[in-house]
């Protein structure tokens, strides 16, 4: 199964060419601002891979009911300056690991406009203070199921999927993303 973190991780760490290379640097250009590093990930040997809460706060593993939440939901106490921890998540961000969600925002334009198999979703179109610059709680990669795809289209769209908070680093640390979604609907 295609898994945007591996391979984006591949495409910074080799340079790789091509679609994923692409949202590795969407997203660079996107966090600017937040071109932070984990208190945990600051060695340059930093590895791309995903953290986990402790034991005793891991959410169950799926949940049927799909719950509608907005990047308001997902947002945090953190200034810009901050290396982010994740202490910092709220336990009501922790609690929707591993739930089905459905959430509003912009697809994040790229290199490809059809058939995308992932992408960025935003909390704005760009217009506002959530394009570049963005604080780290306002994007989130997506990635389709195995067999969806989707069109880049510059209206909001609403995705569907289950959630997961994973941190996406660059070698050197820096991290990209926290949220993570793998998607069954984009409309």
């Amino acid at each position: 199964m295609f898994n945007l973190h591996n391979v984006t991780k591949k495409a910074c760490q080799t340079g790789m060419a091509g679609a994923t290379a692409q949202i590795c640097l969407l997203l660079a250009l996107l966090i600017p601002c937040v071109a932070i590093r984990s208190l945990s990930g600051a060695e340059s040997t930093a590895q791309a891979t995903p953290a986990s809460p402790p034991a005793e706060e891991k959410a169950p593993a799926a949940r049927s009911e799909t719950r509608n939440i907005t990047f308001d939901t997902l947002k945090f106490e953190m200034s810009k300056d901050q290396l982010f921890d994740r202490k910092m998540l709220t336990k009501d961000i922790e609690k929707l690991a591993g739930s089905k969600i459905r959430i509003r925002g912009f697809i994040l334009p790229g290199f490809e406009s059809t058939d995308l198999e992932n992408f960025i979703l935003v909390r704005d179109n760009m217009e506002c203070c959530f394009g570049p610059g963005a604080a780290l709680y306002d994007c989130m990669i997506v990635d389709m199921i195995p067999g969806q795809k989707t069109n880049y289209t510059t209206r909001p769209v609403t995705v569907e999927g289950e959630f997961q908070v994973e941190e996406f680093k660059q070698p050197d640390g820096t991290i990209l993303a926290i949220y993570h979604l793998t998607a069954e609907k984009v409309r």
